[in-house]
């Protein structure tokens, strides 16, 4: 036998060998790591699950503290309408008194006149981009939708009966209609209560608004355009009070809502939050399960 011819392979068997022997610990040590690496992962899972729950209990604590902010806004709202009825009615009562508003030769009147024009300008401007994208969304479309049915069904009322109000027919109808407009008019002014530019214009504006009447108010008290028929000068009395007490309620309204968009986006922020840490442990799961 060829001593040559053997050498070869046995060779071939001990590097062979060798080779297997210095991949088990190479494997051990892999199996190490991943079994470490999966443990490391765990801890992990556990700390973000965790977090989770604090941020759910913080965001039912912040959606009960919404709710209960909805109804102050709510009530703000409404006392600024109730304040603006006495404002309607003291300047109708100064109309029909043929008490003229004065005031276009002063510099400061006119200078204040013109900075609120300016002010609705902006609000304007600040408005139509905030409808403008509310109008593109699915929920307005639908109720778009729906108004467009109740008033058709309103009309096919008033034919069949012969437009009589008593019907329940018709006052079904009527309320439908009602209803249907009610909900595109909450749906357009959460959007614009919602929006941080819409809300500084229109407190600039209520600002603007303010600033004439108490320039009016001062000079009033002041006797500069006091009337000399005394029932005039106690409807401006009247006129500016009311204006005051509108413009009281209109503070505390924008006061509410700043607080309400406050935690509109706590809450956004807290479901954001959640969905990331929710969507990242169900990666890491899915990877360690493999």
């Amino acid at each position: 036998m060829n001593p040559v011819r053997l050498t070869i392979p046995l060779c071939l068997l001990v590097a062979c060998l060798v080779a297997c022997l210095g991949a088990l610990p190479a494997e051990a040590a892999k199996k190490k790591n991943d079994k470490k690496e999966e443990q490391v992962a765990k801890e992990q899972i556990k700390q973000v699950q965790g977090r989770i729950r604090q941020n759910q209990a913080k965001a039912k604590e912040l959606a009960a503290t919404y709710a209960s902010l909805e109804g102050k806004v709510s009530m703000a709202r409404e006392d600024v309408e109730s304040a603006m009825f006495p404002v309607t009615r003291a300047a109708q009562a100064l109309k029909d008194a043929g008490e003229p508003e004065g005031g276009a030769s002063d510099p400061e009147l006119v200078r204040l006149h013109t900075a609120a024009n300016k002010a609705r300008s902006r609000y304007d401007a600040a408005v139509e981009p905030v409808l403008a994208s509310l109008r593109e969304t699915q929920p307005y479309q639908q109720a778009l939708g729906r108004l467009a049915s109740a008033e058709e069904f309103l009309r096919e009322s008033s034919i069949r009966t012969g437009s009589n109000s008593t019907s329940p027919r018709m006052a079904a109808a009527s309320q439908s209609v009602m209803d249907a407009k009610a909900s595109i008019v909450a749906m357009e002014d959460e959007a614009l209560r919602d929006d941080e530019t819409v809300a500084a214009a229109l407190e600039a504006l209520e600002e603007a608004r303010a600033a004439v009447v108490a320039y009016r108010a001062d000079q009033f008290e002041s006797g500069s355009i006091q009337h000399k028929d005394e029932r005039i000068n106690q409807l401006r009395k009247e006129y500016y009070k009311a204006q005051q007490e509108y413009q009281q309620a209109s503070r505390l309204r924008f006061e509410a809502e700043a607080e309400l968009r406050k935690v509109k986006q706590e809450v956004l922020d807290l479901e954001r939050a959640i969905a990331a840490d929710t969507a990242w442990v169900a990666r890491v799961s899915s990877r360690n399960a493999k």
